[in-house]
């Protein structure tokens, strides 16, 4: 008699199914209906699934707060008056960040979805050193290291970043900082700064024929021949010196040098600067202020007399008729006279 009663049940609940007047909703263990209510609407009464608009982010000092996108278990959006959001706190430093959605008006179930906050690269900040250049002194250098972040806004180092300096940083040389970033950067930069030796002055210069000799003035003995390896000297008869000629004086204990083979009664600007060599690489101190001299006029042998300008004779005599009413009058050499096409003047025969 049950057999029969429950198949006359089965066979009146499949019809009602065909009719379409009957809907089955599973709830979260798979028994029964998840809300006990009839209808066409009851299996989308569970909250399936979250997507966040993003899942990761790279630190910037600001909370970060994701939207939600909610979904039931057949895949429609749903609104947000069916479920509440709670976000984890702070979402502002790096870390891992939890979002729990709960439904709520008839919608069950809660999700925890997870986004990411990662240190920002302390390569897209700006780091800058106090000093990059130094002058010997026998004294330690340590530049201070500021970090500006990519809105320009200058970081603390405490908890931000650590320094390190390259051991040493007292001869002259070439010197390594290392900034890493911490907790919220990550990342190192590295920025270098050098040392040079100390300069020098010039004390004289004197010229001889088309020579000139500089004098210089010794380094004491703080810069001692292990800080210098040598001088350089440049000169030019060009008084803002944009095209000149450099000799180099090796030897710390030299402090004069000629220069020979130059133009005959030029004037000549003169600078130095000393130089040390470490590992294959010459560091300079700056170069010492300007001085000038000229080289004496060229001797003429068998000097003779023309004027340029308004003859084509040349004269032994400087107070020849013939240069009377010379505008301006040239000594030179009489094989010189004689190769540029002038004759003797007829005054002088």
């Amino acid at each position: 008699m049950r057999s029969r009663t429950f198949t006359i049940i089965l066979v009146l609940m499949l019809t009602m199914i065909m009719a379409g007047s009957f809907s089955v909703s599973y709830a979260e263990d798979g028994f029964g209906t998840d809300d006990d209510e009839f209808g066409p609407d009851t299996e989308d009464k569970k909250i399936s699934s979250v997507v966040l608009s993003r899942s990761s982010y790279v630190f910037s000092g600001n909370v970060k707060t994701p939207k939600v996108t909610v979904y039931n278990q057949n895949g429609n959006v749903l609104s947000s008056k069916y479920y509440d959001t709670q976000y984890s706190k702070g979402r502002i430093n790096a870390g891992k960040y939890k979002v729990y959605v709960t439904g709520k008006n008839g919608y069950a179930g809660k999700i925890v979805a997870r986004f990411t906050i990662k240190p920002q690269q302390l390569k897209k900040s700006r780091v800058y050193l106090s000093k990059k250049k130094y002058v010997y002194n026998g004294k330690v250098k340590k530049p201070v290291v500021s970090v500006e972040n990519a809105k320009g806004i200058t970081l603390k180092k405490a908890g931000k970043y650590s320094v390190s300096y390259a051991s040493g940083r007292k001869n002259v040389g070439k010197y390594k900082v290392i900034i890493k970033g911490k907790n919220n950067y990550k990342g190192s930069v590295t920025k270098y700064f050098k040392i040079n030796p100390k300069g020098t002055y010039i004390k004289s210069l004197s010229s001889n024929k088309n020579t000139i000799t500089v004098k210089w003035k010794k380094q004491s003995t703080r810069m001692s021949k292990s800080h210098i390896t040598g001088y350089q000297i440049k000169y030019s008869d060009d008084s803002s010196m944009c095209d000149y000629s450099i000799k180099t004086v090796k030897g710390y204990s030299k402090t004069s040098k000629q220069i020979s083979g130059l133009s005959w009664d030029e004037r000549y600007y003169v600078k130095i600067r000393t130089y040390k060599t470490v590992n294959g690489v010459k560091y300079y101190s700056t170069w010492s202020s300007k001085k000038s001299v000229s080289t004496k006029e060229k001797p003429i042998t068998n000097p003779v007399y023309i004027a340029p300008y308004s003859g084509e004779r040349y004269h032994y005599n400087r107070n020849c008729r013939g240069l009377r009413n010379a505008r301006y009058i040239e000594k030179i050499s009489l094989s010189d006279a004689k190769s540029y096409g002038y004759t003797l003047c007829g005054y002088e025969r």
